[in-house]
């Protein structure tokens, strides 16, 4: 469901794209006039799930009403999700001197095969003891239990930069799941993927993150967009649940007369002349035209700068880039 029409349209962009010491492009850009001759600020966000969720819902804190699990669990499988479901994410643990550290999914390298080996050995060490485990991406594994820990959640992106025990869910209702993952770190230390990635001095898959876990059935979504241009599996997930149109990134409309959300896929949105190619010089040009009515920037940080018609003939000394 659609809530608001007025067409802005807004990109996602991880922050080390357009924040303090990115590459220094051309300030003639399409991209440095979003950045330098609009407004700017702060969202009170925790993390880019928050940033992703405010931009298709208009929400600040999206997470709290639409949990991830859930929600990426649309994006992955289409059906239903259950109320139990929680990501349990392939992650690296190593004892450190400060405790445990966390190594995120994202920077292990799991392909499709190795993923499905180690789950498919996890899944016979749990299913006695949870509805099911399934797969939904080489860094994206799942676990529904038969009730989710009443609990707050923290994503791997977040505990890679805390210690590990301080974040892990805490109550009687969690000493099932703590007793599951200990049982997951067994198998998985003695499957032959990770003899082989010791072997490559590669770091191991030991161990998953649970995180995601809704608290209440998901409410109805209502959406600022018309389409979300992208493949991360929230926006997907959130789109799906309001009913708008997902597509892919990577050819922009000849038209825009709508709002909508783009999350550039891997590499391309660490690319400055992709992104002004593909979208940016578009956007200015939609904007010039009268076809849409404003152009964000938003960084998984949560830093927005936006530009509408008025703003466009505005000029600034330097760069906006490092403002908070």
């Amino acid at each position: 469901m659609t809530v608001q029409q007025e067409a802005i349209w807004t990109l996602v962009l991880p922050e080390a794209t357009v924040g303090p010491g990115a590459v220094d492009w051309p300030r003639r850009w399409a991209l440095s006039r979003i950045m330098d001759r609009g407004g700017h600020r702060q969202l009170p966000v925790k993390g880019a799930y928050d940033v992703i969720g405010w931009s298709v819902t208009g929400h600040v804190s999206p997470t709290t009403t639409w949990a991830p699990a859930p929600v990426c669990w649309v994006a992955d499988f289409s059906g239903d999700p259950p109320l139990g479901a929680i990501r349990i994410d392939p992650v690296h643990l190593a004892a450190g001197p400060r405790g445990l550290t966390l190594v995120p999914a994202e920077q292990l390298d799991v392909n499709p095969a190795e993923a499905g080996r180690l789950l498919g050995a996890v899944a016979e060490s749990v299913q006695p003891k949870a509805v099911g485990v399934r797969l939904g991406a080489p860094d994206r594994w799942y676990m529904t239990a038969a009730h989710a820990p009443d609990a707050p959640w923290w994503t791997p992106q977040q505990v890679a930069a805390r210690d590990l025990l301080d974040c892990l869910p805490s109550g009687d209702e969690s000493i099932d799941l703590k007793r599951i993952l200990n049982e997951i770190q067994v198998i998985l230390h003695h499957q032959p993927d990770n003899a082989r990635r010791r072997e490559q001095g590669r770091p191991e898959i030991n161990s998953v993150w649970p995180w995601g876990w809704a608290y209440r059935p998901l409410l109805r979504v209502g959406s600022v967009v018309t389409r979300v241009y992208g493949d991360h599996p929230y926006a997907v997930g959130l789109a799906r649940l309001a009913g708008i149109e997902v597509l892919e990134p990577f050819e922009v409309e000849k038209e825009m007369s709508s709002a909508a959300v783009v999350i550039p896929a891997g590499r391309h949105g660490s690319d400055p002349e992709w992104l002004e190619r593909t979208w940016c010089r578009p956007l200015l040009k939609s904007l010039a035209r009268g076809r849409i009515s404003g152009v964000r920037i938003v960084t998984e940080a949560g830093r927005v700068f936006e530009i509408d018609a008025r703003d466009r003939r505005k000029f600034w000394r330097g760069s906006r880039r490092g403002s908070g």
